[in-house]
């Protein structure tokens, strides 16, 4: 269970899936952004491309791909307790399954409630982190 070895197939069977709509979002928002007008400014005053690509296009890449993340996330959470089910790990996946196996009613509802309210700590967080990224998006009073 410690053994980086038995970490290789969880963690490929749990990022594989997430990793080409990440990829295909990535790059369509970037190629979206660096076809702005004011990317096209930026290069114009003469700025590396590397300054160009770092600090204005990719922060304004970031709100589509911080929207898949925490979609994926939560997806994520969901899916884990499948794959600890398939590779016999112990944990919140085995202790469902085996809920359900001893129809253990209550122990079931303990984890989609932990389920349900990691859900909503995520999307609050996914939130939070919107503002980080796009100044745009701040609280107002």
């Amino acid at each position: 269970f410690w053994d980086w070895q038995h970490l290789i197939m969880p963690a490929f069977a749990l990022g594989w899936y997430f990793s080409g709509s990440m990829v295909r979002i990535s790059r369509s928002s970037m190629l979206e952004v660096m076809g702005s007008d004011y990317i096209k400014l930026v290069r114009l005053k003469g700025v590396p491309e590397w300054v160009v690509m770092a600090k204005h296009a990719l922060k304004n890449a970031m709100i589509p791909i911080v929207t898949l993340a925490g979609l994926n996330l939560v997806i994520m959470v969901n899916v884990a307790i499948a794959i600890e089910v398939v590779f016999n790990w112990p944990g919140v996946g085995q202790l469902l399954f085996d809920g359900m196996s001893n129809r253990d009613f209550p122990m079931v509802q303990g984890v989609v409630l932990m389920g349900g309210m990691m859900i909503v700590l995520l999307s609050f967080m996914i939130d939070i982190l919107y503002a980080y990224v796009d100044p745009r998006i701040r609280l107002s009073r």
